[in-house]
């Protein structure tokens, strides 16, 4: 897979008209996941082939069950500057709902270790809308996230769609979605709190 990547990545070459990149994102699932070799390959192919910014943004999506303070230093090592975690909730039935790796307690260790390291830019994920949640276990989340002080804030509600397990899930019956009232109280919700904190 690391070969076909950085085969892409100077197939593309041209893409860019030799125009400065200015952010480099890896996303797209758990990147997390690559190791320190796997991912100085992925650098080595876009810099011999890519004009990069010196003050390049360069983020990497995260999963909160990778992230050590080993895994961190790594990171930071590489080229990586900013990072994307997707923790979409602190409360463990949702999680395990969501059928995600990690638990709260993951979660919360993440940003310990995330506060605690070189990385001063980050975003954090949650997702809203979610049928077996609640209004409070929704405000809940936020303000646990908030008192992380993230300097970035993304949230998403929750869809499904058809060819998903979340899709087969509710074909069966087995899973109803969130009426859009629901899920519009908890956006609105969301657009308060995050006012109030500064956001």
């Amino acid at each position: 897979m690391i070969a076909a990547i950085c085969l892409e990545i100077k197939l593309q070459k041209e893409y860019l008209k030799n125009e400065k990149i200015e952010s480099i994102y890896f996303g797209g699932g758990t990147p997390s996941l690559l190791n320190e070799d796997q991912l100085n390959q992925i650098f080595e192919s876009i810099y011999n082939n890519y004009t990069i910014s010196n003050q390049a943004e360069i983020t990497l999506e995260a999963n909160p069950d990778d992230i050590t303070p080993q895994k961190l230093r790594m990171l930071s090592k590489s080229g990586v500057n900013r990072l994307s975690l997707g923790i979409q909730s602190f409360n463990d039935e949702i999680l395990k709902w969501m059928n995600r790796a990690h638990h709260s307690t993951q979660a919360l260790d993440s940003l310990n270790h995330i506060k605690e390291s070189d990385f001063v830019n980050f975003s954090v994920d949650l997702i809203y809308g979610i049928p077996i949640g609640s209004h409070a276990q929704w405000k809940k989340d936020l303000l646990k996230l908030i008192s992380f002080e993230p300097p970035h804030i993304s949230s998403y509600c929750l869809t499904i769609e058809p060819s998903t397990v979340f899709g087969k899930r509710q074909k069966q019956g087995k899973l109803s979605e969130a009426t859009e009232e629901y899920a519009a109280d908890q956006f609105n919700e969301l657009v308060e709190v995050l006012s109030k904190n500064g956001y």
